[in-house]
Parts: structure tokens; C-alpha cells; sequence
């Protein structure tokens, strides 16, 4: 028998409608694992926002990965790149230490840009043999207080090991166990600098 038009067309309009929903549902769905998956991998990695990569000239870039930095050197990438009140606190522990009648004092290593960050990281896991015992040593861009301007590591051992006597005087602190020569600042609004974490991998 053959079926009503109206009948049809009321038939029509309903698969119609349920197709739509479904479509609908299957998009919310897939929008909220993408959320999850992306929200999982940030946990996963410790990582947050990686800075704007800053332009460099294939010099600056050159020189970002020099081991011996003069701190007081505000035009140097690794140092000028720094944010302003560490590098302030680096260069007055600087005067300091050559007042005190040390002559070797220098930053083995300031800002970078992630590129480079990348690269210490990958010749880190080459080293190591894993990325989890590569991040014991090396953060990656994303996580890197060196790529954010928040870090310098500090040369030779025996002006690390000054620094550390003295570092509360200009209001650093040495982040890592592992890592006698990097030091950020002392976060705002602390008395004292927080306990040393054990290596670069731990939050």
C-alpha cells in the first residue's frame, strides 16, 4: 500500500532532525577529547605556554651557546635577554665577587632561545640513553626557566660554589640539587629561598 505523502514528508522532518542531533553530539564529543588528549600532554610533559620565540641573527644565536659570558655584558643576547631583576641580581653578585678579589666569574649559560634549548635537550637523551633521564639534566623549551629569561648557570665550579654561600645577598637561590650552578630568584614575597628540588625533572 502505498504510503500518505503527508505521512512521508512528517517522517522525513524526524530522520531529519535526529541526523542533525547526532552530528551534533558526535562533534561535542570529539571537541571534548581534543580538550582532554591536549590538557593530558601539558600534565604529562610539566610544561606550560613556551615564550615567543625572539628573532635572532645567526650571531646572536652563535653566541646564546658560548660556556664563558661576561655577566656584565648587557648587550650579550644570553644576558641581555634575561629578566631585568635577574640579571640586575647576576651583575651585582658579579661586582661583589670581583670585589671580593675573585677574578673568574662568569655565566656559563643565561637566556636561550628554544632552538637551542631543543638541541641541548636532544644531545641530553643522545648522553643519557631516555628523555626521562635526559630531563634529570635538561628541561624541555616549554618547561625551560633558561628559555623564559628566568635562570643563569654560573662559572667556574669555585664562583658556583661562591654564589651559593652568598646567593641570599642578592636574592637568588639555587633551584636544583643536582645543579650547583643554576640559580633563579628568590620568589617574590618569600623570606627564603623554597627547598631545592631534586633535579630539573621534578615540579
Amino acid at each position: 500500500m502505498k504510503e500518505h505523502p503527508a505521512l512521508m514528508s512528517a517522517r522525513s522532518r524526524v530522520l531529519g532532525f535526529f541526523g542533525a542531533m547526532a552530528v551534533v553530539v558526535l562533534l561535542s564529543c570529539a571537541a571534548v577529547v581534543l580538550v582532554v588528549s591536549q590538557s593530558g600532554a601539558s600534565k604529562a610533559g610539566g610544561s606550560r605556554t613556551a615564550p615567543a620565540e625572539k628573532k635572532l641573527s645567526s650571531q646572536d644565536a652563535a653566541r646564546v651557546q658560548e660556556t664563558r659570558i661576561d655577566p656584565m655584558d648587557s648587550e650579550h643576547p644570553a644576558v641581555k635577554h634575561l629578566e631585568p631583576k635577574l640579571r640586575a641580581a647576576i651583575q651585582s653578585a658579579a661586582q661583589a665577587s670581583e670585589d671580593a678579589g675573585r677574578e673568574d666569574f662568569w655565566m656559563t649559560s643565561g637566556w636561550r632561545n628554544a632552538a637551542y634549548q631543543q638541541q641541548l635537550l636532544d644531545n641530553a637523551v643522545t648522553k643519557h640513553g631516555s628523555l626521562a633521564a635526559a630531563r634529570r639534566w635538561v628541561n624541555t623549551p616549554e618547561s625551560s626557566e633558561h628559555v623564559a629569561g628566568k635562570a643563569a648557570d654560573i662559572g667556574p665550579a669555585a664562583a658556583a660554589a661562591w654564589l651559593g654561600r652568598h646567593a641570599a645577598e642578592f636574592g637568588l637561590c639555587r633551584t636544583y640539587a643536582n645543579e650547583a650552578w643554576h640559580f633563579e630568584l628568590k620568589p617574590e614575597g618569600q623570606d627564603e629561598c623554597p627547598a631545592q628540588r631534586r633535579d630539573a625533572s621534578t615540579e
